[in-house]
């Protein structure tokens, strides 16, 4: 079908998104996958051809490759730009304990064995010491060691791929590590 029809399904699920319009949704999807199929079955066959008749007609097929250029210049990397930038990071006590405060208390710990439930309920203490660990660190340009240690779990994705053994990998680092970098 038309782009113009699926455009307009897709826009009618849309504005509703009632169970009623679910079958118009049903055929969007259905014309989308459909669309995508006959587009990647262009493009390989297109991609086909050209490899077929590269001997006769060399032109068309190096007219896909772009040339890069050998004198390019190298940019400027601004470096006083970006300095006067993270100069300007300021941590005060107060966004530090509101961070501390949004941590979800249902996280396991990290590898420091701090509870972010600990964290969370202390934050009004901690958020000083906090504070001023995060600028110095920041001035010195070092992180503390502890926040570059993290738990790397794998996990099974699941069953339905165990030939391939696919893993999903699970990163678990220190909770106080998280708040400076979300203040930049």
């Amino acid at each position: 079908m038309e782009r113009t029809t699926r455009i307009k399904l897709m826009t009618r699920y849309m504005e509703t998104r009632c169970h009623e319009k679910y079958k118009e949704y049903k055929e969007y999807k259905r014309l989308r996958n459909k669309a995508k199929h006959q587009t990647k079955k262009a493009i390989r066959n297109y991609e086909q051809k050209i490899a077929l008749t590269a001997k006769e007609d060399p032109k068309t097929f190096w007219s896909v490759f772009t040339k890069e250029p050998k004198d390019a210049p190298i940019p400027d990397a601004r470096e006083q730009e970006f300095r006067e930038k993270l100069t300007t990071v300021v941590f005060t006590e107060a966004k530090v304990e509101k961070k501390l405060k949004k941590l979800k208390s249902g996280k396991s710990p990290g590898p420091d064995y701090m509870h972010t439930r600990i964290l969370k309920e202390t934050a009004s203490q901690i958020s000083k010491p906090l504070c001023m660990l995060f600028d110095s660190s920041l001035s010195i340009g070092v992180l503390p060691l502890a926040w570059k240690s993290a738990h790397v779990t794998a996990l099974f994705k699941g069953w339905k791929n165990w030939l391939k053994m696919d893993f999903e990998s699970l990163f678990d680092a220190p909770k106080s590590s998280y708040i400076a970098p979300s203040e930049m």
